[in-house]
């Protein structure tokens, strides 16, 4: 899983971009007028409407208590209600405005009689003359046309309503309102809301549509609009209705407005550092997690201003560090009390123009009780002071168990660098610990814990729910010397393959908690009284934080030092008590990235402890990492001073280890990703990995897992980058939902299911065990409330244990906080009868638990600690081996050493050489595992050009391994405004396909060819990007490329659209900043569906993926730092869908940068 910042919202994986925006207004009259639509004579009354107007509102408000007056006790008033018959509460309809008007004492705000048009709000809006406001069935009608704003992010109009006595709020918080619209009037985009008054302001708010369900034939979608607390008069009040990149036509509905006031009490502060005295009050700059990776000044770096801590940063020297860890911090005598607390708040104040790339991310330290809290400021809402300042309010949980238990010594705020460049200073003010008066949006759970499974075993079989399965008695694994627990938990596993049941897996089960501290220690427990099956723990960051979790949990015991030493024992502890419970432990890796590991002590005695490793980050892409890390490569030391950690870890664990390491490796997000290395090379330090472990450390207690994405949709796909039966114990694959929802075209369960197939089947041929190695409703799919799936987990346990499948389990990601950053339900407290209070999902995780075919750790505790089954033989395999130097598809051109690795005992092999047309033998010397040979200079010369040379390994006559080479031809001279030209594949697709790296959604499919065929090519060769996708897909190829353009301006390309009007995105990754266009919103690009293009594209009109609002101009400033270029296709639902799919071709050729002098985007007739 992407892990670090797991919460933040920064764009998928594929070239989606989030739309949003800032907040455009348009002028603002001091006095709207009505604008006469329809019938001329209805413009005369329009005073007397105004004064009819007010008179309605002033005796509405009045009538139906909708002056804000709050009885005892009382949370919410509805300020306006819907209009009603007293006797029946039946809504009165009504079609006319002039009938709506006389309802003075009976009217609602929703009747258009009180609204019109809002002229002098359109910005970018072309449609004002086709649009109108009306009444229709008890509706606001709005007629709208943004036919002509479909190229447009922004495209905003406006309806208004005015009351000349005006309309008092006390405390409003929120506006509700359904928003009804006819989907066929619209081929593409969506909408955004705002509010604003002298009041009331609502900032842009982006409407889900997807979320809208199928009322007679209309979309309706419930909304609702957060502010501020309004209070006072309000005379003119707007409803902004912004599209985005849309072309709706026709009407839409407004329905149920209603303005909420809610209760405010006042929050009690404990403790508040507000520097008015003009003293930092004992604050100041921390370096302590930084050490060296900050380069700022650290000295004289904190001061007051204006009331507020000021803290000058400096990142500019970190811009190439995605986690750099400076603080500031405060330490009084005794300690922080923070048990009569419930939050740390604190106002964060930033310079706008300080920053050009990347982002900070602001995270709470004080011992367990803030937890793992962290939000970026490209993320939180913000507010613009006008004064080159913007503001954003944080605030962190305290957890209570924790705040109860200990009295930290130190409170930091830590201000992590993520690949930014920001100078400049930082200001916090109000820093408090409170406790506010919240809402509470928790329920309690209507279900019981009462598991139906009933699981045994003996020493020949398993019995589940009644039915007995056979351990297996022969059995091959990637360590034939494993342990004996190591070689019963496969024979468990595989026996529940074969039932009709499943384990249950959630990651840091034990350690991570979104739920209250005060219970257990795990979410899962509190909710069924049973640990996970499968617990997930990651040594990434080499499992630091475990001994201030370890010394936190028993405080009375003899404390471990917080070294990298102890937080392994720490881990190996925590994962032991979870054993004994009956669970069974699994770790993952997001490796550092070992080119940014940094030698610090050359002679410690740990291996792990002579470098550090804080700025190598998983998500650090550059460096040439998986090249370099075989044998002989710059950064093997590092690598393996890493497994030696890992080999520490599973020898103080009492039991066996699912170990899956370098996973997701088909996407392109990690280091190890396809994009970063050929699949030979990728099986290379797969195999060396587990040879290490198991040989070199030692280590008979690992079972390795293999497990890519969720990309693959053919067995052949699926084995490209496996890395071989003889180095594999269990397959799996990870996919996560982001929708969960009801709606009709959800088909994340039907793509589930389609994956499940494809590896089980792989599975069985490969005689290996097969799991689901992650899964679970996103974080941003998975709300506190208004759930739509709430039998998710049982869904995916029926479809893993159809008979046809013999998956073992499936695990879900880890629960960071309660906030917004959990995978599972959890409970915030428990009642003295037994009752659990917590998140809406409890009831449909109950029902899951208490179903015969899930099995928790609990079930099966007995099997795993009891008797074993009757021990198996085990297959031994034969001689293996891979090519360590050089590494694949490299270009030789003058005499080079090869080497290879091989397996315990394997003799009689050598080297040979291929062309294409002759293969050479090399003479070769084995020493102990190493096999070495010279390929010359007279061979090379009997070789001559080949780009489709090979080395080959073999033993005897047995090809043990085969990587690509091209021999004799030298690179040409790059051109580096030439993204490609396609012109040095020499017609291969192989080679193709190794430069651009390819990623797709589940149950999508890419593919890339070269194509000399006369019209498919400017000149040469062009490259066929040819896709099919589901209603949700995506796919796309990148190339890596470190290039300054910034003596261009603009991108340029040949191309042959296909005409289906998908999403068509262009990127560019520069200056760690993802920007992209799409040209499908350019109707000169859809028009020419089928026709040769040349397509120029001004920097200018790229935007801003992963920034809020999209905003174009950056690459302008940016292109001079380009380190990647991708296309894409996202799927478009509409007219071009053959069933569930869509499929087309597009081509591309001579893609480069150029200097042009159009402002705007051009798609000619090539010369």
């Amino acid at each position: 899983m992407l892990r670090k910042r797991k919460g933040s919202a920064s764009g998928d994986r594929n070239g989606n971009a989030w739309k949003g925006s800032g907040n455009h207004w348009g002028s603002q009259p001091d006095l709207i007028l009505i604008r006469n639509r329809g019938d001329p004579e209805k413009g005369k009354g329009k005073n007397m409407k105004r004064k009819v107007c007010a008179m309605l509102m002033t005796v509405l408000m009045t009538a139906s208590m909708c002056m804000p007056v709050f009885a005892e006790g009382a949370n919410t008033v509805p300020v306006v209600t819907t209009n009603a018959d007293e006797e029946t509460g039946h809504a009165e309809e009504t079609d006319s405005l002039e009938e709506i008007n006389s309802l003075e004492k009976t009217g609602n705000l929703e009747d258009a009689g009180s609204w019109y048009y809002g002229a002098g709000w359109e910005f970018q809006y072309s449609g004002a003359e086709n649009s109108a406001v009306s009444a229709e069935d008890g509706k606001v009608k709005v007629t709208v046309d943004y036919s002509a704003d479909m190229d447009k992010d922004y495209s905003k109009m406006a309806i208004s309503d005015w009351n000349d006595d005006g309309i008092q709020f006390e405390s409003v918080t929120k506006i509700t309102l359904d928003f009804c619209y006819d989907e066929t009037k619209m081929t593409g985009g969506g909408f955004k809301m705002a509010v604003n008054s002298d009041a009331l302001n609502v900032n842009d708010t982006i409407l889900d549509l997807e979320k809208a369900e199928t009322v007679d034939g209309i979309k309706k979608l419930p909304v609702i609009l957060e502010c501020d607390e309004a209070n006072g008069t309000v005379n003119g009040i707007t409803f902004c209705l912004i599209g985005v990149n849309t072309d709706y036509k026709g009407d839409i509905w407004l329905d149920n407005i209603r303005f909420i006031s809610e209760e405010q009490k006042p929050a009690s502060d404990v403790k508040v550092w507000d520097f008015e005295d003009d003293t930092v009050q004992g604050w100041h700059f921390d370096n302590s997690w930084a050490t060296d990776s900050y380069h700022g000044a650290t000295e004289d770096v904190c001061s007051v201003e204006d009331g507020k801590l000021k803290v000058n940063m400096d990142y500019s020297g970190d811009v190439d560090n995605g986690w750099v860890q400076p603080a500031i911090s405060v330490s009084p005598e005794g300690g922080i009390d923070f048990s009569g607390s419930a939050m740390l708040g604190f106002e964060l104040y930033f310079e706008k123009d300080a920053m050009t790339t990347g982002n900070i991310t602001i995270k709470g330290v004080a011992g367990d009780v803030l937890k793992d809290q962290m939000s970026g400021i490209k993320n939180m809402e913000t507010e613009d002071l006008g004064n080159g300042l913007v503001k954003a309010v944080i605030n962190f949980e305290i957890d209570s168990a924790a705040a109860n238990k200990e009295t930290p010594d130190k409170l930091m705020i830590l201000m992590v660098g993520n690949n930014t460049d920001y100078k400049g200073a930082l200001y916090f003010d109000n820093i408090r610990l409170y406790t506010p008066v919240v809402e509470d949006v928790y329920v309690d759970a209507a279900e019981k814990a009462e598991t139906e499974t009933n699981i045994s075993g003996n020493g020949s079989a398993l019995t589940v729910n009644g039915n007995s399965y056979d351990y297996a008695n022969k059995i091959a694994l990637a360590d034939p010397d494993a342990d004996a627990a190591t070689k019963a938990l496969y024979q468990y596993l595989k026996a529940i393959g074969q039932s009709d049941a499943a384990l249950y897996g959630h990651m840091e089960d034990t350690v991570l908690k979104a739920g209250a501290s005060d219970l257990s220690d795990s979410d899962t427990k509190d909710i069924t009284g049973s640990l996970a099956a499968i617990n997930g723990l990651d040594c990434g960051g080499l499992f630091s934080g475990f001994v201030s979790k370890y010394n936190a949990r028993y405080p009375g015991q003899e404390q471990l030092p917080d070294t990298t030493e102890g937080n392994i024992k720490a881990a190996a502890l925590l994962s032991n008590e979870a054993v004994r419970e009956g669970a069974v432990m699994t770790l993952s890796c997001h490796m550092p990235n070992f080119a940014f590991a940094v030698e610090k002590d050359s002679t410690a005695a740990k291996t792990y402890d002579r470098y550090d490793y804080s700025s190598a980050d998983s998500y650090h892409l550059k460096g040439d990492c998986m090249n370099q890390i075989l044998p002989g490569g710059a950064y093997n030391p590092q690598f393996t001073a890493f497994l030696d950690l890992v080999a520490e870890y599973a020898e103080q664990v009492d039991g066996p280890v699912l170990f899956r390491p370098f996973h997701e490796n088909t996407g392109s997000w990690f280091w190890w990703g396809k994009a970063f290395c050929d699949a030979e090379t990728y099986k290379s330090v797969f195999k060396y990995t587990v040879e290490y472990l198991r040989d070199i450390k030692d280590v008979h207690n690992l079972l390795y897992v293999y497990g890519p994405g969720s990309e693959a949709t053919t067995m052949q796909e699926y084995e490209e980058r496996y890395p071989g039966d003889e180095f594999v114990d269990m397959v799996g694959f990870d996919t996560y939902d982001d929708k969960a929802s009801a709606d009709e075209n959800y088909s994340f369960m039907k793509n589930f299911e389609t994956v499940v197939k494809l590896t089980d089947q792989f599975a069985k041929e490969h005689n290996k065990l097969f799991a689901v190695t992650e899964t679970g409703i996103t974080n941003s799919a998975m709300k506190k409330t208004g759930n739509e799936r709430p039998e998710w987990f049982t869904e995916i346990l029926d479809i893993i244990t159809k008979p046809e499948y013999d998956c073992a389990y499936y695990m879900v990601w880890s629960n960071y906080d309660s906030k917004s950053n959990y995978y599972t339900p959890f409970v915030v407290s428990k009642a003295e009868d037994g009752i659990l209070h917590g998140h809406e999902l409890m009831d449909g995780f109950l029902r899951f638990y208490n179903n015969e075919k899930s099995i928790f750790a609990a079930d099966q505790e007995q099997v795993i600690n009891g008797e074993k089954p009757a021990s198996p033989s085990v297959n031994q395999w034969g001689a293996t081996g891979y090519i360590t130097t050089p590494t694949a598809g490299k270009r030789i051109l003058s005499a080079t050493d090869i080497t290879a690795q091989l397996s315990e005992g394997t003799t009689d092999v050598h080297f040979a050489v291929s062309n294409g047309t002759k293969e050479i033998k090399l003479v070769t010397d084995v020493d102990g595992r190493t096999a070495t040979a010279r390929l010359t200079d007279e061979i090379l010369s009997q070789l001559g050009e080949a780009a489709n040379g090979k080395i080959i390994l073999y033993q005897q006559d047995k090809k043990l391994a085969e990587i690509t080479a091209i021999f004799n031809i030298g690179e040409k001279e790059p051109d580096p405004y030439m993204v490609d030209d396609f012109e040095s594949y020499f017609g291969m697709d192989s080679m193709l396909n190794r430069v651009w790296a390819t990623n797709k959604a589940s149950g999508s499919t890419i593919v890339l060819n070269l194509t000399n065929k006369e019209g498919e090519a400017q000149d040469g060769y062009a490259m066929k990007f040819t896709y099919k996708e589901s209603s949700e897909g995506w796919a796309g190829a990148t190339i890596n490329k470190n290039v300054d353009w910034s003596d261009c301006n603009a991108l340029q390309f040949w191309t042959i659209p296909d005409g289906k009007q998908q999403k068509t995105v262009i990127q560019i990754q520069a200056n760690h900043t993802c920007y992209e266009v799409y040209l499908n919103l350019y109707d000169d690009y859809n028009l020419r569906g089928g026709k040769p293009t040349l397509v120029t594209i001004p920097f200018s009109e790229f935007c801003q993926r992963d920034t809020a609002g999209n905003p174009k101009g950056g690459l302008v400033n940016d292109c001079g730092q380009v380190t990647s270029f991708g296309l894409w296709v996202n799927a478009v639902d509409n007219e071009y869908f053959e069933g569930d799919t869509v499929e087309g071709s597009i081509w591309y050729d001579n893609i480069t940068a150029i200097r042009t002098d159009s402002e705007t985007a051009v798609f000619a007739d090539p010369e």
